[in-house]
């Protein structure tokens, strides 16, 4: 999610919240009780349906982007998600509930040393790396596309595919012990 998307999603919820019960659903911190008190949702639970949506997909995106499995990017809140959430959790030394946040998403984008799921760096931002594991991929017949240097869902898809077929543990990272 972009800082400028970021700003806008938590803009809307300030606006929601001011117009209904400020506790979203807390029936401890309505706007009578706590005059001028408005709550930001920061959960995707909290979060209007097409908010979470968007978080769900730019935290997917986050996390695949730092070779974590979290299933394809399609903003739903599945097993693969919260696994790849509880695990990047893990690694980066955060509270692990699997949950996603406004803050998880924060985290992601600005502290970019971030962790990966592998025991070394893993490489996958970098083309000349993502194209040598295409070519491997293709010459074992698991991936189809563009010669392109992009981890994109096609790429990641066949790596899944060669990690389940390889007997190793689908994870979508793309380090050099998959390359190897």
């Amino acid at each position: 999610m972009t800082p400028i998307r970021l700003v806008a999603c938590s803009f809307v919820l300030v606006l929601a919240a001011g117009g209904a019960q400020a506790g979203f659903g807390n029936p401890g911190l309505d706007m009578q009780e706590s005059p001028g008190l408005v709550r930001i949702a920061t959960t995707v639970e909290e979060m209007p349906a097409e908010m979470a949506r968007a978080y769900i997909e730019d935290i997917q995106g986050e996390l695949i982007a730092r070779g974590y499995n979290a299933g394809i990017i399609d903003g739903v809140m599945g097993q693969r998600t919260r696994g790849a959430i509880r695990a990047y959790q893990r690694d980066v030394g955060l509270p692990v509930d699997g949950v996603a946040s406004k803050e998880l998403l924060e985290y992601m984008l600005f502290n970019k040393g971030g962790a990966t799921s592998g025991s070394e760096p893993v490489p996958s931002l970098d083309p000349v790396f993502v194209r040598s594991v295409q070519i491997e991929l293709v010459e074992r017949g698991y991936y189809h596309g563009e010669i392109d240097g992009i981890a994109g869902p096609k790429t990641r898809e066949a790596v899944d595919r060669f990690q389940r077929d390889a007997g190793l543990v689908v994870n979508g990272a793309m380090d050099q012990r998959l390359l190897e």
